[in-house]
């Protein structure tokens, strides 16, 4: 056995004489056999090199190594030297970790007032429950007993033991869980051979909580720590998915009176074509609430071996509240909610949004820049998103949310004037569309130039505007001589552009990113749309769901349809104008208001 002098960084052999103030560093080849079967022996000599004294320093060799899955290839590797931190990237490290907010026990109702799937048990509810729990080793090698004063402990801080629980194995599907919270230390048995545990994660990164967790293993002898070794896992974060990735399900609400029949079987026949799946809540439980955009947003987490489709149900909590809990939450998909205080408009999730990929100042955001709208910055009063929700978004870190000013509109959300396509005949591979009451009078105007002034918008439409303020303009003419209409549609086109200004500062556009589509507001504090919402269309692969916007008619033709198509086809898209009219536009809400649409993940992994 070799031998160390630290003081000096020189190696010595067996017999050397030390000086007097050395210090001595063993390094083992091997772990021992069994108790005390290795030895170092010191001898003390006079000047006269006479024995003086002999001592034995007996010695027990033990590897013990906390072992996770940090290249995140799946698979537990043995002591990687990577472990103990985690970095972002293709050559980064660290193990992840799922949020288990899922259901795969038929012994958990859906419809518990705790609904949060199986992270709220103790339990490892089978081989599905397995699959999203990631895996952690303890390696040990030496004897096969050592002394009782030697124990060893598996810790973590306060406040980490309440973000994981770690559940030691028993058998290849059960489990005993060992840490957790208010647990955040565990004595766990020395025993030769490898160990194995599994880890869930309870929580999301949120405010004050990263998604950092460091789980260590520490062999004490009484209170003594001899030894540490340390891992790290980072929280798997919700991800939002944008409308350039590909649909796999949309959702609408079957309404009782039967006012979206014709909607529906529109809809039915643009998914159809589109090739995805079709969910239709019925009465029973979306109890009146139509609004299926507002109530949930369907994103997904990842770890390497799984992604898992996650509900984030907004704090609105209306009569559609119980649709994620009792159809969507179950084997495979998650649930989770923010919720502090009273709810506003703006708290619904039709304001919030995110954009496909992009690149701005420098900055890359592969997963696209969630949006959100408010009042303005630079107003104290007014509406914003509840703080709770705000932070949550925050704390996922990847999809850097950007606020517009949507507080000029009655129901307020982003969805009123904005809304991502697909194009491969773009650079960036999609298209910003805004709503615009500029490119709608310009549109008007042409009409009228051309002879068709008197021709019927809204025919045979009902109307939701007092007779005083609009009704009795409903030609073409008509509707471009009433200044009062066009002076508000001046002011709200002065908000969509401060909005557009915004976004194409934060999401790297130019204006040929950008297309306008034909729409008017009405309204004096604050406004709606003056006839079915153009912008506010399901997007479902190439295949547009655009509200039906019955302006003039000429040829056979609707006017507004035509310019929708000539821009938006030539893109190689699909529009379906939808009659929204009666079921939604009435109600002041729109296609997208009243759909929902479950899309992949993404195909790069979140921490490359």
């Amino acid at each position: 056995m070799e031998v160390a002098d630290v003081n000096n960084n020189s190696r010595i052999e067996n017999g050397a004489i030390l000086k007097a103030d050395s210090i001595i560093s063993l390094l083992a080849s091997a772990p021992s056999n069994s108790v005390n079967d290795r030895s170092i022996t010191l001898s003390f000599q006079d000047d006269s090199n006479n024995l003086i004294q002999t001592a034995v320093l007996s010695l027990t060799c033990v590897y013990i190594s906390l072992d996770v899955d940090a290249d995140r290839d799946g698979k537990v590797e043995s002591n990687n030297p990577n472990k103990a931190n985690w970095t972002f990237g293709k050559q980064g490290h660290g193990a992840i970790l799922l949020v288990n907010n899922d259901i795969d026990s038929e012994l958990i109702s859906p419809t518990n007032p705790t609904v949060a799937g199986d992270r709220r048990d103790r339990t490892i509810n089978g081989p599905l429950d397995l699959d999203d729990m990631s895996p952690m080793v303890i390696e040990v090698e030496g004897p096969a007993t050592i002394p009782n004063e030697f124990r060893l402990f598996i810790q973590l801080t306060d406040l980490a033991a309440n973000r994981i629980r770690i559940f030691q194995f028993k058998s290849e599907i059960t489990g005993t869980p060992v840490i957790g919270p208010d647990t955040p230390q565990a004595e766990v048995s020395y025993r030769a051979g490898k160990t194995r545990f599994v880890a869930e994660g309870l929580s999301y990164p949120d405010r004050g909580f990263t998604g950092l967790v460091s789980v260590s293993l520490v062999l004490l002898r009484e209170s003594l720590p001899l030894a540490t070794d340390t891992v790290v896992f980072r929280v798997a974060p919700w991800l939002m998915t944008p409308n350039v990735l590909m649909p796999e399900t949309v959702y609408v609400c079957r309404l009782e009176d039967g006012s979206n029949e014709k909607f529906l079987s529109e809809l039915k026949g643009l998914v159809a074509d589109a090739g995805v799946n079709l969910v239709v809540c019925e009465p029973s439980i979306h109890r009146g609430d139509r609004w299926m955009q507002d109530e949930i947003e369907i994103g997904y987490s990842q770890s390497p071996t799984k992604v898992m489709p996650v509900v984030l149900d907004s704090p609105r909590n209306r009569q559609l509240d119980i649709f994620p809990e009792e159809q969507l939450i179950g084997s495979d998909f998650g649930y989770v909610t923010r919720q502090e205080g009273l709810a506003s408009s703006l708290d619904s999730f039709g304001n919030l949004e995110v954009s496909p990929p992009v690149e701005s100042n420098g900055q890359n955001f592969p997963f696209g820049r969630i949006i959100t709208g408010s009042a303005l910055p630079t107003v104290g009063a007014g509406r914003r998103v509840m703080q709770v929700v705000k932070d949550f978004l925050y704390a996922q870190q990847l999809q850097a949310p950007i606020e517009l000013f949507t507080d000029w509109l009655v129901v307020g959300h982003v969805d009123e004037f904005m809304t991502f396509v697909p194009t491969a005949s773009s650079s960036k591979g999609f298209k910003l569309l805004l709503a615009s009451p500029r490119v709608c009078y310009k549109l008007l105007g042409q009409l009228d130039n051309s002879g068709s002034g008197s021709e019927q918008l809204f025919s045979g439409r009902e109307l939701p505007w007092k007779e005083d303020v609009i009704g009795q303009y409903t030609t073409v003419s008509s509707l471009l001589m009433n200044r009062e209409i066009r002076l508000a549609n001046d002011l709200y086109q002065s908000y969509i552009d401060y909005n557009k200004g915004i976004l194409k500062d934060k999401l790297g556009l130019i204006e040929k990113d950008i297309i306008e589509l034909p729409l008017l507001y009405f309204g004096s504090t604050r406004c709606s749309a003056l006839f079915s919402n153009v912008v506010n269309m399901i997007v479902v692969g190439k295949h547009l769901g655009i509200g039906k916007p019955y302006g003039p008619v000429i040829g056979g033709i609707c006017q507004f349809e035509r310019y929708i198509k000539s821009v938006l086809e030539p893109l190689g898209l699909i529009c379906h104008f939808l009659d929204d009219w009666n079921a939604y536009f009435l109600n002041m809400g729109g296609v997208h208001c009243g759909t929902n649409t479950r899309r992949k993940a993404f195909e790069t992994p979140w921490w490359f």
